[in-house]
């Protein structure tokens, strides 16, 4: 179970990250409420700081990402992969505007965690249901 959480976490703070920097702007607001969800799992912080710095220094971003998302399609859920993907939809709303790079690259995540693209629509209605 311990494994579970270590890569739902990891891969949460990573993809809300890559997210994040898809449109070439890191805005503010992002920053804040990643942090915001980041202090939410102090107890992983250390394996949190590991998995961004891998990122940080991957050659191809975009490719970690996907490797992490398919361990959690192996792993985790598809209820556990939809909550998380719910944080990383909440980066692409968090500046008030969703661009096109950021659309594709959301439902790049939902096929990558063998999820149908036609959930992007539930993922934006749950982040605007639920309060920053």
């Amino acid at each position: 179970m311990e494994e579970k959480k270590v890569i739902f976490v990891t891969t949460l703070i990573a993809s809300m990250l890559h997210m994040a920097n898809v449109d070439g702007e890191y805005a503010l607001s992002e920053k804040r409420y990643i942090n915001k969800v980041r202090n939410k799992f102090i107890k992983y912080f250390d394996e949190v700081d590991k998995i961004v710095k891998e990122l940080e220094k991957a050659e191809e971003q975009s490719e970690f990402i996907f490797k992490l998302l398919t361990k959690c399609r192996e792993q985790l859920s598809n209820k556990e992969i939809f909550d998380m993907l719910v944080h990383s939809a909440k980066v692409l709303t968090v500046d008030g505007k969703i661009d096109e790079k950021e659309e594709y690259l959301m439902k790049s995540y939902l096929l990558a965690c063998d999820l149908p693209t036609n959930l992007y629509s539930k993922l934006i209605n749950e982040v605007n249901l639920k309060p920053s």
